[in-house]
């Protein structure tokens, strides 16, 4: 099970709530603001740790692709390089 920081966002929505009340000396403005920016709060953190979540995924992936394809060339080269050795006839050494 990953970390997740998405429970974070109802702290952030209920300073919010406070704040508002701190300011406009109206409680009912102020738990509106608290309850609706929980939510959104803890909305949007979930969104972004999705979207970094399938970042990093996309991220492996492609490193992995790379490296299977890196050993792939290496083995083709090699592959050739044997078979072009095989293909040459060997030369008797010649006496100086």
């Amino acid at each position: 099970m990953r970390k997740t920081y998405k429970y974070n966002g109802i702290i952030i929505g209920l300073l919010l709530g406070a704040l508002v009340y701190a300011k406009t000396k109206n409680s009912v403005l102020g738990i509106i603001v608290a309850v609706a920016g929980s939510i959104l709060c803890f909305l949007a953190i979930q969104t972004i740790e999705r979207m970094i979540e399938k970042g990093v995924d996309k991220a492996v992936d492609a490193a992995s692709n790379a490296i299977k394809r890196k050993k792939a060339e290496k083995q083709a080269a090699a592959e050739d390089a044997s078979a072009a050795d095989a293909a040459q006839p060997e030369q008797p050494d010649q006496p100086k």
